[in-house]
């Protein structure tokens, strides 16, 4: 069979599987299963499906997961990253549409302390989406600053989607966590400059609350609070940028760290280390069998030649190689709108990577370009996972036509920052490059 064939076939049988509501991890089972017996012959290729689904987890880089998995589900149970949101509110309160600068701000911190973009939401969201519609915000610009604060989740370090990413295209993660730094603190502050020009030219939208006006003193010992949880993103992002410590170990040290600082706080419980390591284990085990389904799904390609095949036909066209990559980009759009993220690049990430080298793009560059279209993914209706977060922690006032409207201009944010970082490579490569390792 000729390879295009082959690769329809396992696409279509994906999507069929997708469609029927099979969970990931068991449709990329089933069709590495079918597709090693029937397409690659038989018995004999099987038997390399158990080895190949043991090797793509049992490596060091992998441990990260867990561990900054329950990095966050500690930081989270035990509330003590909820404590930096009160320092956070003393130092911005006083700026117009202080309570969605007061959601930015938190989100953007909480990005760097839990790298999951539900969790993001979650945790924000039933903070501050209460708070807001209370003071009267408007609706829309209420769901769109929650969730479009949690999308900073996936670019900000650490990240567990750029984990996956890396193990799935051999990239170097601790380079890959660097080079979204810089576009993912870009995005904040767009949100942040949106939502004070709103707030200044239509007040009704974003009014200004009053508070108590803080101190400098009461700032400061607010204060130490955001000096904890810097702390924490030093031994995360910092250390990994010195070159002290790989990833996994830059992980391990946050874990540490979230239980220390949960312990001093006099947070911690049996009760909520329970419950940490516990949602660690359930999402840990869910990523982890999906990861192992299309690591075993990119050998499949790769036996059968279509990956191969399909970067030489795609180079080979007669197009500009920038016109590929926004034809690229665009698949990724698009399947954002229709599938979870998590799921596209499972599927993507083992077909791009050749192309992407026969192109000559850099692929830490390309990387985060997919990764900027992804976070355009939890946001978009009909399946943008963060919106049906926002709506079941929304007040009751407000409804998904709000939420998915809201989103709307921080998608266009999205894009343009997108444009940026594409017209402007060094936004993403500047850090890395500077890196020993």
């Amino acid at each position: 069979m000729v390879w295009y064939l082959e690769l329809l076939l396992l696409g279509f049988a994906i999507l069929f599987f997708f469609s029927t509501g099979v969970p990931v991890a068991f449709a990329f089972g089933m069709i590495n299963i079918i597709g090693l017996y029937f397409l690659c012959g038989g018995e004999i290729m099987l038997n390399l499906l158990g080895t190949s689904t043991y090797a793509s987890v049992a490596t060091f880089p992998m441990v990260a997961i867990p561990l900054f998995i329950l990095m966050g589900e500690t930081l989270t149970h035990t509330g003590t990253v909820a404590l930096s949101f009160d320092a956070v509110h003393k130092w911005l309160q006083r700026l117009p549409g202080n309570l969605a600068l007061i959601s930015i701000a938190s989100a953007t911190l909480f990005g760097a302390l839990s790298g999951a973009s539900m969790a993001s939401c979650a945790a924000v969201g039933s903070v501050m989406m209460p708070e807001m519609y209370k003071r009267g915000y408007n609706k829309r610009l209420i769901a769109g600053t929650i969730i479009g604060g949690a999308g900073l989740a996936i670019l900000i370090p650490p990240s567990i989607l750029m984990v996956i990413y890396a193990s799935l295209s051999d990239l170097s993660t601790g380079k890959l966590f660097i080079a979204g730094l810089i576009p993912g603190l870009i995005l904040s502050a767009s949100y942040v400059l949106l939502i004070v020009l709103l707030a200044t030219a239509f007040p009704h939208l974003a009014p200004k609350v009053e508070f108590e006006r803080s101190s400098l003193r009461e700032k400061l010992i607010a204060s130490r609070h955001l000096i904890a949880m810097g702390g924490l993103i030093f031994l995360v992002v910092g250390l990994i940028y010195l070159g002290v410590a790989s990833p996994t170990e830059a992980a391990a040290l946050g874990a540490a760290g979230s239980l220390l600082i949960a312990l001093v706080y006099r947070r911690l419980t049996w009760a909520n280390f329970l419950e940490s390591v516990s949602q660690t284990v359930r999402v840990s085990s869910m990523i982890f069998l999906i990861f192992t389904g299309s690591k075993a799904f990119s050998q499949v390609l790769s036996i059968t030649g279509s990956s191969g095949e399909l970067a030489s036909y795609v180079t080979g066209l007669d197009l500009n190689r920038w016109w590929i990559l926004l034809m690229m980009q665009a698949v990724i759009f698009v399947m954002g709108i229709f599938m979870e993220s998590m799921a596209i690049m499972f599927i993507m990430i083992p077909i791009y990577t050749p192309i992407v080298s026969q192109l000559g793009f850099d692929p830490i560059w390309f990387a985060i370009l997919i990764m900027i279209n992804i976070e355009v993914g939890v946001m978009t209706p009909p399946f943008g996972m963060n919106l049906f977060v926002a709506k079941g922690i929304a007040p009751k006032g407000v409804t998904m036509a709000d939420i998915c409207l809201g989103v709307l201009p921080f998608v266009m944010l999205h894009f343009v920052v997108l444009v940026l970082v594409m017209v402007f490579p060094e936004l993403a490569t500047f850090l890395p490059n500077l890196m020993s390792s």
